[in-house]
């Protein structure tokens, strides 16, 4: 019998999600397989956009340690709402695009739970640089790997107001003051040896 429940207990202990021990390795992605939305509530709607990757990025990380390293660029100037009025005040007024044409987040550490052996959660921690200044962010993000690629989805808000953009508010519009982001990526995956 105490050989049966010592099986038992092993066999459970092995069967538990495990967070990753040690795992370190690059993620690639490409704004061909990434996509940026976003959505602001508003007055009787909710604005829907999306913005685009402005360049390719990589993002090294090491779970055991939990320092991450890479920039992932927005092009600001690639906001579009579907209206162009709307699309010229966000540019315009909002992200302010002539001055400020890229949003730049840098990352600076991961945590990282592995939920089975192709699945797991991660934050990652780092500085997000938009409208000319730095801001602390933390994107927590699920990964469900496949082979050699690696599908990312995140969600995660920014208060733009309280980080110094115009509110667009007036007497017939209310705007939120945050706006919900929504990443979904197919990234190259690459373990480090």
């Amino acid at each position: 019998m105490r050989e049966l429940v010592a099986a038992v207990a092993l066999a459970a202990a092995l069967a538990a999600p495990q967070p990753s021990r040690g795992e370190s390795g690059t993620l690639a992605l490409t704004p061909d397989k990434t996509q940026v939305h976003f959505e602001l509530d508003a007055t009787l709607h909710t604005v829907e956009g999306s913005l685009r990757m402005l360049r390719p990025a990589t993002l090294e990380f090491d779970a055991a340690s939990g320092k991450a390293t890479g920039e992932v660029v927005l092009d600001a100037r690639s906001a579009e709402t579907g209206n162009s009025r709307r699309d010229n005040t966000l540019k315009d007024e909002v992200l302010e695009c002539e001055r400020y044409p890229e949003i730049v987040f840098t990352s600076e550490r991961i945590e990282l739970t592995r939920t089975s052996p192709d699945r797991g959660d991660l934050v990652l921690t780092g500085r997000v640089r938009i409208h000319g200044d730095e801001h602390p962010l933390r994107i927590p993000a699920h990964l469900e790997r496949d082979g050699d690629a690696v599908h990312i989805t995140a969600l995660f808000r920014v208060p733009y107001v309280e980080w110094g953009m115009t509110d667009v508010s007036n007497l017939v519009l209310r705007v939120g003051k945050d706006v919900a982001v929504h990443l979904d990526a197919i990234a190259g995956y690459e373990p480090n040896p």
